[in-house]
């Protein structure tokens, strides 16, 4: 069952034996190089192929085996025994002052917040896509794309 050669291989294999160069061909008809190589058999390719095929296959089904091979089926994983949980509970331990302590030192937490500098160039962006959705050009964004916005 062979397919019907496409009209340029012939264009190719009169090109290629008037002695134009593997890359012309290939620019002239608009094709890969290695499509027009494949097409005009350039050094004996095709065959070549074929024998390494018939090789690898001979190699792999064994003398006598005229089939290819089914692929074996895959193992079933092995599933890993489930850990015990521990019942007991992981609450933070704290220590309660007695009433004979002086009362502890209170000290206020503010955690330092950082922020980056705004991209001048992300903000222009953010600047035209508004613009734009005012304009009817996008549609209105979606509560996830606010959200990254």
């Amino acid at each position: 069952m062979s397919t019907p050669t496409p009209g340029w291989h012939a264009d190719a294999k009169r090109l290629y034996a008037d002695g134009v160069g593997l890359g012309e061909i290939a620019r002239r008809l608009r094709k890969p190089r290695s499509t027009v190589r494949w097409a005009v058999d350039a050094g004996n390719e095709r065959q070549q192929h074929r024998d390494r095929v018939r090789v690898q296959r001979k190699a792999i089904a064994g003398p006598g085996i005229r089939r290819r091979v089914m692929r074996q089926p895959v193992p079933e994983p092995v599933v890993a025994p489930v850990a015990e949980i521990s019942t007991k509970p992981t609450l933070p331990k704290i220590s309660m002052l007695s009433a004979s302590e002086p009362e502890p030192m209170v000290r206020k937490f503010a955690p330092r917040t950082r922020t980056r500098p705004v991209s001048s160039g992300a903000e222009r962006w953010r600047q035209i896509h508004r613009a734009m959705i005012r304009a009817g050009k996008l549609p209105e964004p979606g509560l996830l794309e606010q959200l990254h916005h």
